[in-house]
């Protein structure tokens, strides 16, 4: 059975009011590259699969602090879909254990460990990796309909080996989902679903942070947002100060209010050193040419560590995720 027809007979199942809309999870999953079982894993821990909402059509909860809500499913899907790309898997948070740290945190009166306990536990109900080791984050990874193809040569015998994680995580889901309740007879396609063929080791991933040059990074521009441009100033009245930034010399802070989605523009030309968090988007340490390190926070689709930038050019948007949307600035 193909993907979305699995996710439409377990949101039948939990008498979902999303049930039909499998199609819908797997075309967002595939636009974006992210998973869709994550979709509904995230869904099902937030409202139930939509059974209990606080805001119209927004099963997820994404954007609930302000209030977000949807003209339907779809638009909710599509939206959370982008979303966790852009805000999450790009940021390296690719998994639901690291990604409930700043979905669910623990600082908002949230479980973690239970929200990504359930999540994984959905996932490897519809038969993807919930152990923790990642799940498939590229459109071409996406579960696609079968092609007719030639015939094609035999490949070389390989030995399945046992996936014990995602079978632990299977009966994990099942006992927090089920009241305590494990039905090993219930988990399907036990010779199939948990037995893989080991694949070689991914080539290792560079390390930004890790010492020694890091070589420029080309990057196109941006698309222009919605709420047009901001060019950050060099000169400003420091208006209040930075929470936890303050002991690392920035001193400087000032909060300049704009439209989600507006394009931020570098103050002076320079280096992005590193990403971070912040509370509502993302932020980024900027090595400026004029010697200072400037502090940007509350943003989104930030460029990589690493890229050298000009004046003016575009280098974030900012951030949806924030109450009352702006780009927080300090240096130090």
């Amino acid at each position: 059975m193909s993907l979305a027809p699995q996710i439409d007979n377990y949101l039948a199942g939990r008498g979902s009011p999303m049930a039909g809309r499998g199609q819908s999870f797997v075309r967002a999953g595939r636009k974006y590259g992210v998973d869709p079982r994550l979709l509904v894993g995230i869904a099902t821990i937030e409202s139930g699969a939509g059974q209990h909402q606080r805001l119209q059509n927004n099963p997820f909860n994404w954007g609930v602090h302000r209030g977000q809500t949807y003209e339907s499913y779809d638009d909710a899907i599509n939206d959370v879909a982008r979303g966790l790309r852009r805000n999450y898997l790009d940021s390296g948070l690719t998994t639901p254990q690291q990604i409930v740290s700043k979905y669910a945190p623990g600082s908002d009166g949230n479980d973690e460990g239970n929200w990504a306990s359930v999540v994984s536990g959905v996932m490897a109900k519809l038969g993807g990796e919930a152990s923790g080791g990642g799940f498939p984050m590229r459109p071409s990874a996406i579960p696609r309909p079968p092609r007719a193809t030639g015939p094609t040569l035999p490949s070389a015998p390989t030995r399945p080996v046992l996936n014990r994680a995602a079978l632990g995580q299977a009966m994990l889901g099942q006992f927090v989902s089920g009241g305590g309740r494990i039905d090993i007879n219930s988990l399907p396609g036990l010779t199939q679903q948990f037995y893989e063929t080991p694949a070689p080791p991914p080539a290792p991933a560079l390390d930004p942070a890790a010492p020694g040059p890091i070589p420029p990074t080309k990057v196109p521009p941006l698309p222009k947002g919605k709420g047009g441009f901001l060019q950050l100033p060099t000169r400003w009245k420091s208006t209040h100060p930075t929470d936890g930034l303050s002991d690392q010399g920035y001193t400087h802070a000032v909060d300049i209010m704009g439209d989600p989605g507006t394009n931020v523009g570098a103050p002076v030309s320079g280096t992005i050193i590193r990403h971070g968090s912040a509370q509502g988007g993302q932020s980024m340490y900027f090595k400026g040419d004029d010697g200072r390190t400037y502090w940007i926070g509350h943003i989104e689709n930030v460029l990589p560590a690493g890229t050298k930038v000009k004046k003016g050019q575009v280098i974030a948007r900012i951030s949806a995720d924030h109450a009352a949307p702006h780009v927080h600035l300090d240096w130090a």
